[in-house]
């Protein structure tokens, strides 16, 4: 099932796969379980097996393992706090990269998931598909922004913590 899982991840774009540790796999596996329950993504049709092995999960709230570890910065040594800020950073530095290169190759209908369906498509239908999945990832390099925004502002409320 995790072949089939990492096969889906690939086909929608997601930058985590189960394997990888990270809120935006969590999510994604969230999703994936839930989505995985009305039997198809996006016009992916979901085997009966995969079916199965997933309808027992339940679509639990997306929760953000960064702000909980956050929500520790009072005890951490200081050197944890200042690793774990700038690794959540890169990592969504990485991720806002990722999904400009995306939304580009999108938007000039280089992208795979463009060209699988270019040639079924009339022409305003294409370009309607092309602008929802661009926008898609614009949500997501929004929330990548966010994400290192929120960094940056946990990073000043620890340092502001340190002169108390």
């Amino acid at each position: 099932m995790e072949a089939v899982l990492l096969r889906l991840h690939g086909k929608l774009g997601h930058v985590n796969t189960p394997r990888t540790a990270g809120p935006a796999g969590h999510q994604a596996d969230e999703w994936l379980r839930c989505a995985a329950q009305s039997g198809n993504i996006t016009g992916i049709p979901l085997g009966s097996q995969l079916r199965a092995d997933l309808s027992h999960a339940a679509c639990t709230p997306y929760r953000d393992p960064f702000k909980f570890w956050a929500s520790y910065l009072d005890v951490l040594p200081d050197e944890t706090v200042l690793a774990g800020i700038d690794r959540h950073l890169e990592l969504n530095r990485e991720r806002l990269a990722y999904f400009g290169q995306v939304i580009s190759s999108i938007e000039a209908g280089e992208h795979p998931m463009i060209q699988a369906r270019a040639e079924q498509l009339e022409p305003a239908a294409l370009e309607r598909l092309k602008a929802t999945r661009a926008m898609i990832f614009r949500e997501l390099a929004a929330q990548a922004r966010f994400e290192m925004d929120s960094a940056e502002r946990i990073r000043q409320f620890w340092r502001e913590l340190q002169r108390d």
